[in-house]
């Protein structure tokens, strides 16, 4: 098969043309070890962590032919905040928090981020390190910057919670206890979801008839789709299809 390799971390080209990290070339199909499956993949979601690996953090190779992958085996929000750069996991959880009864309330600094977000019937719609008209009683961060920690934890209720949703994140400054955690204020990651919570957001996604906006791209322009989510050329999330 076909499939991409990152040989040298670097940055995307924002053109998609230019030399960057990714390289197409002829791959040997994966054989499963003891204990492992092998899967067919479908479809890809390009996620906002792959611009940030491809410069210098680990990263895989889609392939095309017949992709294969390896591998072996809530609350709900009365308010919730959407503080991304991007607006592709967070525009499907605005859905999903929106039909649970939550009043949304989206700080990102994306012009097209802010502009689905309204769309999606969020109450507020702020710049990245805005401070919603409300206390939180939770908050998901998905971009992966950590100086947006601060913010968002200050716009916590007592008792709230901040969800770190991302794999990467850069360095925290440093934080003051009295400001961001007194008064039972929590701070956490999500690494990744359950089989069981797949299950109970696809349920949920069809009983409710979510729309989520995607946008298609050959794999063999999985370089363009990196460098149209850097740059915010589109709303939604992108998908690499075979």
């Amino acid at each position: 098969m076909t499939a991409w390799h990152v040989d040298r971390p670097g940055p995307v080209g924002i053109d998609g043309t230019s030399a960057g990290p990714l390289t197409a070339r002829d791959t040997p199909v994966l054989e499963s070890e003891p204990g492992e499956l092998l899967l067919r993949v479908l479809t890809c979601g390009v996620c906002r962590h792959r611009p940030a690996r491809h410069r210098g953090r680990p990263a895989g190779a889609p392939g095309r032919g017949d992709p294969w992958a390896r591998g072996g085996g809530d609350r709900a929000w009365r308010r919730g905040r959407l503080r991304r750069r991007r607006p592709g996991r967070g525009g499907v959880a605005a859905l999903h928090r929106r039909h649970l009864g939550a009043t949304l309330y989206v700080m990102t600094r994306d012009e097209k981020a802010q502009e689905l977000a309204r769309s999606l019937g969020a109450s507020f719609v702020g710049g990245a390190a805005d401070m919603p008209p409300d206390p939180l009683d939770a908050a998901i961060l998905f971009a992966p910057v950590g100086d947006l920690v601060l913010p968002a934890m200050a716009a916590l209720d007592r008792g709230g919670t901040l969800a770190v949703a991302g794999i990467y994140l850069t360095d925290i400054p440093p934080l003051s206890y009295d400001r961001y955690l007194f008064q039972e204020r929590q701070l956490r990651s999500v690494t990744s979801n359950t089989r069981q919570d797949a299950r109970e957001f696809f349920t949920f996604a069809a009983e409710h008839k979510l729309a989520v906006t995607t946008h298609e791209y050959p794999l063999d322009a999985a370089d363009r789709a990196l460098a149209d989510l850097k740059v915010g050329r589109f709303d939604g999330a992108a998908v690499l299809v075979p």
